[in-house]
């Protein structure tokens, strides 16, 4: 009656890449900007130093003990 078209944008469908990471924690990242999976990095224990789940590798500083 009024000549107004409604235009209707089809849902988007998130599309996640590889892990995104930063020296805390790691995610997966849509082309929108969306995050999703965020955690933080896990490790076996306090020596190693590849994250289990995105391969992020950190620095661990290991202490000599020195006896005289």
């Amino acid at each position: 009656v009024c000549g107004y078209v409604r235009t209707v944008e089809p849902p988007h469908t998130h599309s996640y890449g590889d892990w995104q990471k930063d020296g805390t924690n790691h995610w997966h990242e849509c082309v929108c900007g969306e995050k999703a999976d965020s955690a933080t990095h896990s490790y076996d224990n306090d020596a190693d130093t590849t994250c289990n789940d995105c391969d992020y590798v950190r620095t661990v500083i290991t202490s000599i003990a020195v006896f005289n």
